[in-house]
């Protein structure tokens, strides 16, 4: 267990082919390598870098019918310790927009560093390919990797991230103006304070924050301090061994939080008031790791929209076994049905996600008739999805306001969603107005592909 932030992998697979059709590049001579990756092994040309940073190594990877070229960078500014980053270019010449994927616990050995023995070391060909949505959306791809196994502080890591930022701004390789920015939980926090302290020329324009850690100050009094009523924070815990794992887990975050004078005045007040890009926070009202009323604080401002998962009850650590953390199953299936053995399932909070940020950032010549913006969902999901947010809104829990504005994004008339399991495909539009006829839940105007973007303008129908 750890602060995981491997949320955004997507899992493409042999529907990589139905997608690639989709965008055109499958009618291409198979001689022509497409458009899709057109550089042969070692034939990917030098790229230019600005003062600061340095190209440590290129190479190609190999992304179903052709070859794409990545670089390796090293990353100095500001007398900062040396950060370290991967640029994948877009599939198309030009300048486009690009996504920052914050990596804090990835092992990188192309710098020097080493991994312990029995750590897995995901390979250059790897990190395309978890690329390949954002690169099919017409964007560039920038992995930092925080390294918080090399020690350090939270500052490091905002450096780092911020670093990533920089190169962005000062190389010319991306349109600044269109920039999206990814992390979970560890990662969401360098997401949010990265775009908080963002060069000027680089700030984001969008991101997406799983289960972020956003104010330390409450983290420390979860992690140090009694609640006083529920059972609710760990010192709460009545179990002495269930106690002393979480006080285990935590010591190095704890310590890396503290390494910073300054700690407690990284709170979510501060974060907020730096902050100027808007983020979807999704959270979990059961998360052991990162208190749900950290991002219940967040959405009080008006450019946060939060996905909220409740679980009818708050979270109670007696209750919940160690090792529960995020409750990333409950976030992919409403239900308790875990994710198959191999792979992950495409959830609706990656759906949401995925459909928050490439709305935002799209370059202009995405429109619905010519390179549609590509998003993968489970219709299993959504019609869960959909069951849920009606629950919560007639029961009294949360009107969901926030529910009918990422679902306004997925019904985007430039968006095309692809049905992961089976590689279906519709308009989001008519996914949307189909998922609400499916559920019996609105009037025409929720129903009908034509008017249900509009319609979610107001919010959710009305309760049965």
């Amino acid at each position: 267990m750890r602060l995981s932030s491997k949320c955004n992998a997507v899992i493409l697979s042999a529907l990589l082919a139905a997608v690639v059709a989709l965008t055109g590049c499958a009618r291409q001579s198979d001689n022509s390598l497409m458009a899709l990756a057109p550089f042969l092994p070692g034939q990917c040309p030098a790229l230019t870098v600005p003062a600061g940073a340095t190209v440590v190594d290129s190479g190609s990877a190999w992304i179903e019918r052709g070859w794409h070229c990545y670089y390796l960078l090293r990353l100095e500014y500001d007398g900062n310790d040396p950060s370290f980053a991967m640029w994948i270019p877009p599939l198309e010449d030009g300048v486009k927009p690009a996504v920052v994927l914050t990596q804090p616990y990835d092992y990188i050995t192309w710098n020097g560093d080493t991994a312990p023995d029995g750590v897995d070391v995901k390979s250059n060909a790897e990190y395309v390919r978890d690329a390949v949505m954002h690169l099919l959306n017409g964007c560039g791809v920038l992995y930092v990797f925080e390294r918080y196994y090399a020690g350090g502080s939270i500052r490091n890591d905002v450096d780092d991230t911020v670093a990533g930022l920089r190169f962005l701004a000062d190389s010319g390789v991306a349109d600044n103006t269109k920039i999206g920015i990814w992390g979970g939980s560890w990662g969401g926090f360098e997401a949010l304070y990265g775009a908080a302290n963002a060069p000027s020329g680089a700030v984001p324009i969008a991101g997406v924050a799983f289960f972020p850690l956003s104010d330390f100050a409450d983290e420390v009094d979860y992690i140090e301090n009694s609640a006083g009523v529920l059972p609710n924070h760990i010192p709460d815990i009545t179990d002495d061994v269930k106690r002393g794992q979480y006080q285990a887990f935590f010591e190095p975050y704890l310590e890396r939080i503290k390494a910073v004078s300054d700690w407690a005045d990284w709170d979510g007040t501060a974060l907020l008031a730096k902050l100027s890009t808007p983020f979807i926070v999704v959270h979990d009202e059961w998360d052991t790791l990162v208190p749900f009323e950290q991002t219940v604080a967040l959405a009080a401002y008006p450019s946060i929209t939060p996905l909220y998962f409740y679980q009818g009850s708050s979270r109670d650590l007696n209750a919940l076994p160690y090792g529960w953390s995020h409750g990333e199953l409950r976030m992919y299936r409403l239900d308790e049905t875990p994710p198959p053995p191999e792979g992950i399932v495409f959830g609706i909070a990656n759906t949401l996600a995925s459909a928050y940020l490439f709305t935002r950032i799209a370059a202009d010549d995405r429109t619905r008739t010519a390179k549609p913006i590509l998003i993968g969902y489970e219709k299993v999901a959504l019609n869960d999805f959909m069951a849920y947010i009606r629950d919560i809104k007639c029961n009294g829990t949360d009107e969901a306001v926030w529910a009918a504005e990422l679902l306004q994004d997925c019904a985007d008339g430039r968006v095309l969603m692809i049905e992961m399991s089976d590689g279906t495909y519709g308009f989001g539009d008519e996914i949307i107005a189909k998922a609400f006829s499916d559920a019996g839940w609105g009037d025409a105007d929720y129903t009908m592909a034509t008017t249900v973007r509009t319609a979610l303008g107001v919010g959710l129908p009305d309760c049965p």
